[in-house]
């Protein structure tokens, strides 16, 4: 699984919009944007910064941690990784 840590809102609104135009879904099956685990975890008092991506099933969920084995990545590696060019 791929992990990116994203702290900040505007950082998790950037990903999602990513995953999304990608075809990712919550493992709910919502649309990535439709929720923002920052909103969330400030609600509830929580810290979740990892953005967690089944990349097989296409599946988001978010943690407070990468598990053991995850490949994680950081906000500014993803988002050159997921770059496009326009000529």
């Amino acid at each position: 699984m791929k992990v990116v840590r994203a702290e900040t809102r505007e950082e998790q609104i950037k990903v999602l919009k990513i995953l999304e135009l990608n075809g990712y879904k919550w493992k709910d099956g919502q649309a990535p944007t439709n929720y923002i685990p920052y909103d969330r975890s400030r609600e509830l008092g929580l810290d979740l910064p990892y953005l967690c991506m089944d990349e097989k099933k296409k599946i988001i969920t978010a943690s407070n941690r990468p598990y053991p084995g995850d490949d994680e990545i950081s906000y500014q590696q993803f988002i050159s990784r997921n770059r496009k060019v326009i000529l």
